[in-house]
C-alpha cells in the first residue's frame, strides 16, 4: 500500500500540530474553563514528548515521553487498521484505516492534591476541538469520521511518579 497508514499518522500531526487551530491552541483557550494551566506540546520530528509507534501503557514510562516539566503530558500515534473496502473505484487502496492519539498524563507523587480529571477533559476536549474543526486541513485523500471513541484508563503508579492514558480512538476512510 503506498504510505496508507503513513498518510493518516502525518495528517494527524499536521492538524493537531496546527498554530492557529492545533491542540495547544484549544487548550489555551479551555484552559480557564477546567481551572488548570495551559501547556504547549512539542509536535516537531524532533520531539521528545511526540512518538509515533504502537506501545502498551505498561512499555510508556511518562517521564521519559514528557521530560519538561513544563509539559506534563507525551503522545503516541500510531495506526491499528487498514481495511480495503473498495469504496471508491479505480485506487490501490480504498477503505478505512484506525488511528489512536494517545495522551499519556503525567502527574507527580500524591495526585490527590491534583484534579485529574479536569485535565483529561480539558485534553480530550482540545484535541477532538483540533480534530473535528471545520477548517482543518486534512489530506483530500483522507476523510475523518465522526465515530470516535475516548475510553479514558485509570491512573497507575509508575517509577517516575502516577500517570494516565486517555487514548482518543478514530476511523478515517482513505483512498489512495
Amino acid at each position: 500500500m503506498p504510505q496508507t497508514r503513513k498518510t493518516v499518522r502525518d495528517a494527524l500531526v499536521s492538524v493537531l500540530s496546527n498554530a492557529t487551530r492545533g491542540f495547544s491552541v484549544k487548550l489555551a483557550a479551555i484552559a480557564a474553563t477546567y481551572a488548570i494551566d495551559p501547556f504547549t506540546i512539542d509536535w516537531s520530528s524532533q520531539s521528545s514528548s511526540l512518538f509515533q509507534g504502537y506501545l502498551t501503557s505498561a512499555d510508556v514510562e511518562v517521564g521519559q515521553l514528557a521530560p519538561e516539566a513544563a509539559c506534563p503530558v507525551g503522545v503516541l500515534i500510531y495506526t491499528t487498521t487498514s481495511v480495503g473496502m473498495a469504496l471508491q473505484k479505480p485506487s490501490t487502496f480504498s477503505g478505512e484505516v484506525g488511528a489512536v492519539v494517545d495522551f499519556y498524563i503525567r502527574f507527580r507523587e500524591g495526585i490527590e492534591q491534583d484534579n485529574i480529571e479536569s485535565i483529561c477533559d480539558a485534553i480530550e476536549d482540545a484535541a477532538l476541538e483540533a480534530l473535528y474543526d471545520n477548517a482543518a486541513a486534512w489530506p483530500p485523500s483522507i476523510t475523518l469520521s465522526a465515530n470516535v471513541t475516548v475510553p479514558k484508563e485509570p491512573a497507575e503508579l509508575t517509577g517516575d511518579g502516577w500517570q494516565q492514558r486517555i487514548p482518543i480512538i478514530l476511523l478515517f476512510e482513505v483512498t489512495v
